[in-house]
């Protein structure tokens, strides 16, 4: 399996810092990232607390925006359902290697901001991850009723069988989201017949020299603004879905490897899921095609329908950021399946 020594670097120093800092016990996800890195526990008097923190850590400046006082990590639908499910407080630590400055932010939906696109968060700077960011960490422990997420027991090596059945069910999630997919195409190919009749539409009224002052041009306008709009709203609406189902799936796919992983070290009972996951990610791959030509389609538009233009692209380029995303986790999936069984 190929390592990103960029990424080693920041696990590397939130490892230390938690060891030989803080003083608590850093538990590295030990099989394949799609949230979570870590799972940080909490030491009182030397034991074991049992008050477990979830850590996302992202290494260089690269992935953010950096301002004076803060710094902005914009994420994606996916993630957004994906940290707030999650049964464990979650902190996304920042490393800077260049500049050695390692900053972190608790990850909640207070501190998840909407943007047109998807939602961003906001880490300041002050939020420094050393020994004297204990107290904060502490209370976040304590104040989140966050506590005994099946994760934590996969970690320590106590596996349900009850609950593992209950992960492989949940694991469907990921082919329901294909059900998003295949709607979305239905949309996008309504919208690309109405746009293609109102195109000869327009077309004719060039022919015969009609003005977009003329009633018959007007009402055409409002006709194909309305299809976009509808077409939007379609769009995001099962965007939505979409995010949630496949984060959902890919959080017990994440918890079955764990599983699977301390009964016998390796990945066989996942090896029947590859058929699966390879056609989802062909599907995915056929789709963020289609969506960049249906893009570039709308993007033509006149400048007379650009309020309904614009709203469309920017809800198409959200759902590529969704689906690129979904296409990196897919390949993360196979990569560790596929190696659990070299």
């Amino acid at each position: 399996m190929r390592v990103n020594l960029t990424e080693r670097k920041g696990v590397n120093e939130a490892d230390r810092i938690f060891t030989s800092e803080i003083g608590w016990i850093f538990r590295e996800q030990p099989i394949v990232d799609v949230g979570i890195d870590a799972l940080i526990e909490k030491l009182t008097g030397g034991n074991p607390s049992g008050k477990f923190l979830a850590a996302q850590i992202k290494t260089g400046e690269g992935s953010f925006k950096i301002y004076e006082k803060e710094l902005t990590l914009y994420v994606g639908k996916i993630h957004y359902h994906y940290w707030l499910n999650l049964c464990l407080p979650i902190i996304l630590i920042a490393h800077f290697p260049n500049s050695k400055n390692t900053y972190w932010q608790h990850i909640t939906e207070k501190h998840l901001v909407k943007t047109k696109k998807n939602w961003k968060l906001i880490i300041p700077k002050s939020n420094i991850l050393n020994k004297k960011a204990e107290s904060k960490l502490s209370e976040i422990l304590y104040k989140t009723d966050k506590s005994g997420d099946s994760i934590v027991g996969l970690y320590n090596g106590n596996i349900e069988p009850d609950g593992l059945f209950d992960l492989l069910e949940k694991i469907s999630c990921i082919t329901d989201s294909a059900d998003s997919l295949r709607i979305i195409g239905e949309v996008l190919g309504k919208l690309k017949e109405d746009l293609d009749h109102s195109t000869t539409r327009f077309d004719e009224f060039n022919r015969l020299n009609i003005s977009g002052s003329d009633p018959r041009y007007k009402a055409t306008l409002k006709t194909v603004a309305k299809q976009i709009n509808i077409a939007s709203q379609r769009i995001e609406n099962e965007s939505d879905i979409y995010a949630e189902s496949i984060s959902e799936g890919f959080s017990a796919y994440e918890k079955a490897l764990i599983a699977l992983f301390y009964v016998d070290s390796s990945n066989r009972g996942l090896v029947a899921s590859i058929p699966t996951l390879e056609f989802l990610k062909s599907q995915i791959e056929s789709a963020i095609i289609e969506f960049e030509s249906m893009k570039n389609k709308v993007s033509r538009l006149p400048r007379n329908l650009r309020d309904a233009r614009d709203r469309f692209v920017l809800t198409l380029e959200s759902l590529i950021i969704e689906f690129n995303l979904s296409k990196e986790m897919i390949d993360k999936f196979l990569n560790r399946i596929m190696w659990g069984e070299k």
